[in-house]
């Protein structure tokens, strides 16, 4: 369900989308579009915000941070 028409902001609820396929859908559901999901949504898998983060320059105070 779109935002605009009562819709959470949740990852069950949203969907990564081409920006042209985005402006297409509009404020409607992919089903009033005739659109449909390439895959069925799954859970997120948890990961820390730190398995993103590296020391590209090596500044061993960040270590302990990092590990």
């Amino acid at each position: 369900m779109p935002r605009s028409r009562g819709g959470k902001t949740s990852w069950d609820n949203c969907v990564l989308a081409d920006k042209r396929i985005n402006s297409r859908k509009a404020d409607r559901t992919p089903e009033e579009v005739g659109l449909k999901l390439q895959r069925k949504p799954g859970t997120p898998r948890e990961m820390p915000s730190t398995y993103f983060i590296r020391n590209v320059h090596g500044v061993p105070d960040w270590e302990m941070f990092l590990e």
